[in-house]
């Protein structure tokens, strides 16, 4: 084979094994499919050839570099290495090695695997079926090997476990994926199918920040606006989830700070909570049992409250607040801070990017209108949505599009007549071979018979005028049915186009179009039938429209 295809090969064997698929060991496992080609010495053989000179006259091509006797050689080189560096990197040599042999055993002349014993491995073992070196079917089995390559990138790029966890979709899948990269990495969710289950409203391709697994089966979150709320397929979850993806954000690194509550208070408490991505974990008894109103139904505050006993659990700073005037008596809190490689998190969006370049308006249309998704850039007068009620005029400029192609009855009598005209010219060139025929019967028909067969042409010649006569008044009326159809037709043509453009005008009305131009960065669901969209963009030169 040639090297394309051992390298295209490599790197799906690579995939299908779940290795990372990293450029270190990418190159690494490259240079290991070239290395049994090193006895050519008009390929790989040609960078040193001494070397590749010597083993072509001394044991040929696909022997001993294509045999166990190389494996076990690098295997053994592999081993010291790592022993050496510790890298894992070196075992991807090792598999381009065996990939390269592999692979050559589906060529026409296979490979001496077990040298020096003489004995060639082939891969079928019908010669018709196996690949020549640079031939069409290498080519196209190198095509199909890169397609695969393709489709088995996830497998590369994630791991199987990653992989199927993406394909689920699922709740579960995600908290298996969160947990997979606790304390390493931001997460992110982004639910493609759910509903809300106080307000009952549908959920779809709206993203959220993971920031704890709790239990019975929810996974807590913090939506761009920093309010937190529950998610799962489970009665508790706030959000219940049917479908939902995972994304994984930047290096982070999680600290714990441990506060003495009963001797450092609230304001120790409130002061370490005012960082982004900052959660209160723990458990302080007050001095009396406090008085705790729930903002919003729909928020997660994270507060539970026993008599005098206040329970934290992933708090943040507005919750913790409430309670600043009641006074510790015990307890201790852990404050669990994000902290990315550059320093603090920021906010998802900060207020003052959303003051400067970012505009929000209402539009009144059911989900299934919509016409755009997040993330989308739109020019002002693009269209957003159009209401279901526009398809009503489709379907009329559909039906008088339809009419005109239809026939009607003078069509269909146009189209009888032209067929009567053709029968009709077929039985007059029939009676014209007659008449031709009957007038040698009548010239060459002796005194008893030449009166009988003069009457007999004579018949032949009246049926001929009388079908001639037919025929003309056929053609007559077939010019002036056509010419009816198409004056009739001019003036449906006009009147359909009038109407098909009235119709355009009122489908229009149906069409909701961007006031701005930017990019789309938020749709919010307000309720039924009313979304908020968020533009975010160079909105200056929307002035004169806002």
């Amino acid at each position: 084979m040639t090297l394309p295809t051992h390298g295209i090969f490599y790197i799906f064997i690579s995939n299908i094994l779940g290795l990372p698929l990293q450029l270190t060991n990418v190159m690494v496992g490259l240079i290991g499919t070239l290395l049994p080609d090193i006895s050519n010495v008009f390929g790989v053989g040609r960078i040193i050839k001494p070397v590749s000179h010597y083993i072509s006259q001394k044991w040929g091509h696909r022997t001993i570099t294509h045999s166990w006797v190389i494996i076990v050689a690098v295997f053994a080189i592999c081993s010291l290495l790592k022993a050496v560096t510790d890298n894992n990197v070196v075992w991807y040599f090792l598999l381009g090695v065996f990939a390269h042999i592999a692979l050559d055993m589906m060529n026409i002349s296979g490979v001496k695997f077990f040298y020096p014993d003489k004995m060639t491995m082939v891969i079928p073992s019908e010669n018709e079926v196996r690949i020549g070196t640079g031939s069409k079917r290498e080519k196209r089995l190198a095509f199909a090997l890169f397609i695969l390559a393709i489709l088995s990138l996830p497998l590369g790029l994630w791991g199987y476990e990653r992989t199927f966890r993406f394909l689920a979709g699922s709740h579960t899948a995600a908290v298996e994926e969160y947990k997979a990269y606790i304390d390493k990495n931001e997460v992110f969710v982004t639910i493609t199918q759910g509903i809300n289950r106080i307000s009952q409203e549908p959920v779809s391709n709206i993203s959220f920040k993971v920031i704890a697994a709790m239990p019975k089966k929810l996974t807590l979150v913090e939506t761009e606006t920093g309010k937190r709320i529950t998610i799962g397929q489970v009665e508790e979850a706030i959000i219940e989830t049917k479908k939902m993806s995972v994304r994984i954000g930047v290096p982070i690194q999680s600290s714990f700070t441990e506060v003495n509550a009963e001797k450092e208070g609230w304001k120790r408490i409130l002061s370490e909570l005012e960082s982004p991505y900052s959660y209160a974990i723990g458990e302080v008894k007050l001095s009396e049992k406090p008085v705790y109103v729930h903002d919003e139904k729909d928020i997660w505050e994270g507060i539970e409250i026993r008599d005098d006993i206040v329970t934290l659990s992933y708090s943040g700073l507005e919750a913790a607040r409430k309670f600043k005037d009641y006074p510790i008596i015990k307890g201790k809190v852990k404050i669990r801070k994000e902290i990315s490689e550059e320093g603090i998190l920021g906010p998802l969006r900060r207020e003052e990017d959303s003051k400067s370049n970012t505009v929000s308006f209402l539009i009144n249309v059911s989900y299934d209108s919509l016409r755009v998704i997040e993330g989308q850039y739109v020019r002002q007068g693009d269209i957003i949505a159009v209401d279901p009620e526009a398809k009503r005029y489709d379907y009329e400029v559909e039906v008088l599009m339809k009419s005109q192609t239809t026939k009607d009855t003078e069509e269909e009598k146009a189209d009888a007549l032209q067929d009567r005209s053709l029968s009709i010219k077929r039985e007059m060139d029939q009676l014209d071979h007659q008449i031709r025929v009957q007038k040698i019967i009548a010239e060459k028909a002796g005194a008893l018979f030449k009166d009988a067969e003069q009457a007999r042409l004579r018949k032949f010649q009246a049926d001929r005028d009388n079908l001639n006569k037919e025929y003309e008044d056929i053609q007559r009326n077939i010019k002036e049915t056509k010419d009816y159809i198409s004056k009739r037709k001019d003036a449906l043509k006009e009147e359909t186009e009038s109407k098909i453009k009235a119709l355009t005008a009122q489908r229009a009305v149906y069409f909701r179009r961007s006031p701005y131009t930017g990019k789309i960065v938020a749709i919010h669901q307000k309720s039924a039938n009313v979304f908020e969209i968020t533009i975010e963009g160079d909105l200056s030169q929307n002035a004169d429209n806002t």
